[in-house]
Order: structure tokens, then sequence, then C-alpha cells
């Protein structure tokens, strides 16, 4: 599945490097994560949503490498932009879902 990375709270960036620092977020995630990104991230809003204590180890593994693989790839994509990194974050899309809407 193809995801994009929409880059929010990012507002000195020109157009140019704002599709730059989209793709080359969404590159490090999927080289990281492979063909995981999806249930890494369904692990990890999972989490945020659940009681501890019915969260599988499995589950607590892939929100844990949603989350390194996020903020890895975040760091690599604001290195180069003059962007308030606290306040930028990614949106991330299948591709599938975003035609559909």
């Amino acid at each position: 599945m193809l995801y994009r990375a929409i880059l929010r709270c990012c507002r000195y960036a020109s157009g140019s490097q704002l599709v730059q620092a989209e793709s080359l977020f969404i590159l490090t995630l999927q080289r990281t994560l492979g063909n995981n990104v999806r249930a890494c991230q369904d692990a990890f809003f999972a989490m945020m949503t659940l009681d501890e204590s019915r969260v599988s180890r499995q589950q607590f593994a892939a929100a844990v490498a949603w989350l390194n693989a996020y903020e890895t790839a975040k760091s690599i994509a604001l290195r180069e932009l003059d962007c308030p990194v606290v306040a930028a974050y990614f949106e991330v899309r299948p591709l599938a879902e975003l035609r559909s809407a």
C-alpha cells in the first residue's frame, strides 16, 4: 500500500520544500517499517485509546516501532526546513483513503 504524508504547522517552508519534506518523510517511514506502516500506525492509535492491560505485546511492539520510525522520519525530513519542529507534524494516510475522500 502506498502512503502520502502531509506536513502541518510549518508555515515558513516554500511549496517545493514541503513536497520534498513530505516525500523524504514517507520514504524514510516506509524504509523503516516496510509493509507494516499501517499495522504499526493502527497499533499506535489503539495504544492511545485502550487501557494498557488490554494491549498485547505484539501491539505494544508495533506501536513503539511506529513511534520510533515516525520521530526518526520527522527529524530527517525537517532537518533542512526553518520550521519549529515541536509544532510541525505529519499526517500519514494511505493513497486509497485520500482518493475516496
